[in-house]
């Protein structure tokens, strides 16, 4: 597998979880710190391929970005 492949998925983890901050706003803290927890824990060490690394990966950068954007975006307007 390419790098190009792991910059595109991961820009695009990148995006989608910027996208939902700003559309839907953040949602409570304690969602965005288990999205934050869940993001950072290892995939099964089964493995799967480069296709698994490549998905848990680019699920990994999307939970960990959504999860501390949070604070930037608050739940309602001041």
């Amino acid at each position: 597998m390419s790098a190009q492949w792991l910059l595109y998925s991961y820009l695009m983890a990148a995006a989608a979880a910027l996208l939902l901050l700003v559309v839907f706003r953040a949602c409570r803290w304690y969602w965005h710190a288990l999205s934050v927890l869940a993001g950072l824990a290892p995939p099964p060490s089964e493995g799967g391929g480069n296709f698994f690394y490549l998905t848990a990966g680019t699920a990994c950068v999307l939970l960990v970005l959504w999860g501390l954007g949070g604070p930037f975006f608050p739940r309602h307007a001041k």
